[in-house]
């Protein structure tokens, strides 16, 4: 934990949690948990903000296009607006909304409440 908070990594992606969800999850003793965020949730931003990643697919569905995006072992997939200027090939930074990240107990599958 860092002021009041503390930092989940899973593979290259680091994500620095609020006092509440650092709470929550403190009490781990093996420190592993499943990590899950949202399509929307994700943003896509220049490559030196937050992970570095490659778009490896694009997916138009109406009014949003789903982006897959390989960040080292782990593959993501967000969501931006029909119109967001990205194409297979680019290198962008993911960014993770932390209030937004939902974490899972790897052994029973539970939700890990900060309230």
């Amino acid at each position: 934990a860092q002021n009041g908070g503390a930092v989940v990594s899973a593979g290259d992606v680091k994500v620095e949690l609020p006092g509440a969800q650092a709470a929550a999850i403190a009490g781990r003793a093996d420190g592993k948990l499943v990590v899950g965020v949202r399509p929307e949730h994700l943003q896509l931003g220049m490559p030196s903000q937050g992970t570095p990643g490659l778009v490896e697919l694009i997916e138009p569905v109406g009014p949003l296009t789903y982006v897959d995006i390989r960040l080292g072992d782990l593959a993501v997939r967000a969501s931006v607006p029909a119109d967001y200027p990205v194409s297979v090939g680019d290198r962008i930074g993911l960014l993770v909304e932390p209030e937004r990240a939902h974490f899972f107990d790897p052994a029973g599958g539970e939700r890990i409440s900060a309230a």
